[in-house]
């Protein structure tokens, strides 16, 4: 069955990024691979099958979908997922939804001065804090699906996203002071998900902080290990919060998540890059999965972007050339592997240089979902304007025309 799921806010939010690049464009139902073949930003032939021709059309189709119908504008509940007819919703949700809708809603504010959205995202911020801030110890929890303890538990991705989310919050309407809650968000990172022997963040920790996990807790990956995205998510949002606040211990912390991220997360199946590992031991050794799981060393897209994204911004703000260097030579790795080269687009991971399914499903392992490609395209977003390289724009434009063509839904 159908079903719009949350991730139309990262599309909202990437074509929202799109209008200010200086580059627009009509799309055609027949994707071109262009791919290293042009050298310009070619304007493409539009096809009456389409009733929308650029980047601001999708944009305002894409945040009419993500507030008139996965957010209750009555009183803040961001909703996960719809069906395809919008008459079922999964009511369910985790704080990462909430963060992309306000983050994808402040950003049509920020461009559209709409008062309506500046309410909507007023209402979803204090919802996501009723819902998720923990009352008594630092941070927020997860979600509102999983068992009730692993909901609670406290990971560095989801403090990030509750920092930016605040933030964007904030921005919207001047009356909004979410100061104490960011702290705990931050102080959850710092105090209780920080590795002072290894450097890095840990994948998670139970409500108080501990390290100690009970043995029917299900997780592949170990719990005082590194997991790619969460330790780039939260080196990030430390970057961020010490460029405005100065504050040397937090840029020393992402320094030693990014050092840890480059010395040993890299992966080598036949002595050529392949991408960043998802998840290894606490001192960056190996781990082993049992059969029929995700392997560590498999080279997930949309997470390899995220630490793109998080190198690049390391980049900005220490000035570490290794940084950007380490973010190029991981893309290229991921377009050697993860591009499909003949139909275009990124596949959603691969596994020594394979596409790659957990189940072995010789369709799924090829599919390209939605996510992965607009992950990809923040990233190329980020190391083209932190570096003017026209390359990674080309790719956006690329990446771009597939997911208008293939991947849009015209209809509802």
């Amino acid at each position: 069955m159908k079903t719009k799921v949350i991730c139309i806010a990262i599309f909202a939010i990437l074509m929202l990024n799109a209008l200010t690049l200086g580059a627009n464009i009509t799309v055609s139902p027949d994707y071109r691979l262009d791919i290293r073949e042009n050298a310009t930003i070619a304007v493409l032939s539009q096809d009456e099958e389409y009733n929308i021709s650029s980047y601001q059309d999708f944009t305002e189709a894409s945040i009419d979908v993500l507030f008139n119908r996965l957010l209750n504008y009555t009183d803040g509940t961001v909703f996960h997922s719809g069906d395809a007819i919008w008459e079922i919703f999964q009511i369910g949700t985790s704080l990462a939804s909430y963060y992309w809708l306000i983050t994808a809603i402040s950003r049509a504010y920020e461009i559209t001065n709409n008062q309506t959205y500046s309410i909507g995202v007023s209402r979803a911020a204090n919802k996501m804090v009723d819902l998720f801030l923990d009352p008594v110890y630092a941070g927020f929890y997860v979600n509102q699906i999983s068992n009730p303890e692993i909901a609670e538990t406290k990971r560095p991705g989801v403090q990030a996203y509750a920092y930016w989310a605040l933030e964007a919050a904030e921005s919207t309407n001047a009356s909004l002071d979410f100061t104490v809650e960011k702290k705990s968000a931050i102080r959850c990172l710092t105090d209780m998900l920080y590795d002072t022997v290894y450097g890095g963040f840990f994948f998670y920790t139970l409500r108080n902080g501990s390290l100690t996990v009970p043995d029917y807790f299900f997780e592949v990956y170990p719990n005082d290990g590194k997991r790619l995205d969460h330790l780039a998510l939260g080196a990030t949002v430390l970057y961020d919060v010490c460029t405005s606040t100065g504050n040397s211990t937090m840029i020393s912390m992402a320094d030693q998540a990014m050092s840890f991220m480059v010395a040993r997360m890299k992966y080598y199946p036949d002595m050529e890059l392949a991408g960043l590992k998802l998840a290894v031991m606490r001192n960056g050794g190996p781990f082993v999965v049992e059969e029929g799981l995700r392997p560590a060393h498999t080279i997930v897209t949309d997470i390899n972007a995220i630490a793109i994204r998080a190198l690049v911004k390391g980049y900005e703000t220490t000035g570490n050339t290794t940084y950007i260097d380490t973010a190029f030579d991981v893309f290229d790795a991921l377009l050697a592997n993860n591009w499909d080269a003949v139909q275009g687009g990124w596949f959603a991971e691969t596994l020594d240089g394979i596409p790659f399914d957990p189940n072995n499903d010789e369709d799924v392992k090829y599919y390209k979902y939605s996510e992965i490609q607009f992950q990809i395209i923040l990233a190329l977003e980020d190391m083209y304007e932190a570096t003017d390289s026209m390359f990674p724009l080309r790719m956006v434009i690329d990446t771009l025309e597939l997911v208008l063509a293939r991947l849009w839904e015209p209809i509802d």
